[in-house]
């Protein structure tokens, strides 16, 4: 005969719970990436501190004329206020949406695509702005441990702790640790 001790009823609230509060996790996982990924492409533009090829002196001249900003993927606000992020139920998106377009009816998208692989018929070298922010922001989440700090965060709203070898527990009326999984 097997003897059950401690709350059960906890334990099977977590398990029936779960599915859910792993869900809830991943969104706010996806959340606090986007944002974070949005963030640090516009401090990218804002700060043009990734080494990008410099803009031809006619180019830049033709710019300043026109009275646009001779910074690199800044004719106008246009492109940097268009970058957004976006979250599906599983997959979170950050970039240039479909369709948007400059004051000059160019699309903002090609734009992007054309600056990051570099066009040689149209003689615009690679710009790269995705790239390099995805491996920074692939190496904050993995840092910080982003999608485990939000799994942790559901627990604890439910009471549950994740405990440094990985058991998941809660603590009794009497403070003590009572391991759900280890």
């Amino acid at each position: 005969m097997i003897k059950k001790f401690g709350d059960w009823n906890k334990v099977e609230s977590l398990v029936r719970n779960l599915d859910t509060m792993l869900k809830k996790a991943n969104h706010q996982a996806l959340q606090k990436i986007t944002k974070e990924a949005e963030k640090r492409v516009i401090d990218h533009l804002d700060n043009q501190d990734l080494s990008w090829e410099p803009l031809s002196a006619s180019y830049k001249n033709d710019k300043v004329r026109k009275g646009l900003s001779n910074g690199i993927l800044i004719a106008s606000q246009d492109f940097r206020n268009a970058i957004t992020s976006i979250i599906t139920s599983d997959t979170g998106f950050v970039g240039i949406p479909k369709g948007k377009r400059n004051r000059e009816g160019e699309e903002l998208e090609i734009i992007a695509a054309v600056h990051e692989f570099g066009s040689e018929k149209r003689n615009i070298p690679k710009r790269q702005l995705w790239g390099p922010t995805l491996e920074e922001v692939s190496l904050w989440i993995r840092s910080n441990n982003i999608p485990e700090q939000e799994v942790e965060k559901e627990f604890k709203k439910r009471g549950l702790e994740v405990g440094k070898r990985g058991g998941v527990f809660y603590r009794n009326s009497q403070g003590n640790k009572v391991y759900v999984k280890r």
